[in-house]
């Protein structure tokens, strides 16, 4: 009712501090669409930076369990191999 759409979003743990202040920014300058567009722009860089952040994450963790896939089809090949040579 007559309030400002930073102090409505503000109202609401929704965004970031800085994404409030910049839609205030916007408000105040008559820039709204300028802003918001500005505002998209940062949650998409910050969005691409958690994607890789997780990429570069997720690449070793497939190493370690694709070894450790690789050691346990080894061992239960081995194992039994061992056995038998043993027996004889």
């Amino acid at each position: 009712s007559g309030g400002t759409l930073a102090s409505a979003f503000g109202a609401q743990p929704l965004l970031p501090d800085l994404a409030l202040q910049m839609i205030e920014v916007g408000e105040q300058a008559g820039e709204l669409d300028t802003m918001l567009m500005k505002v998209a722009d940062v949650f998409d860089v910050e969005a691409k930076r958690g994607i890789d952040r997780m990429l570069a994450a997720l690449v070793p963790a497939l190493t370690v369990v694709m070894a450790s896939m690789v050691a346990v089809i080894m061992l239960a090949i081995m194992l039994p191999l061992m056995s038998l040579t043993s027996n004889i």
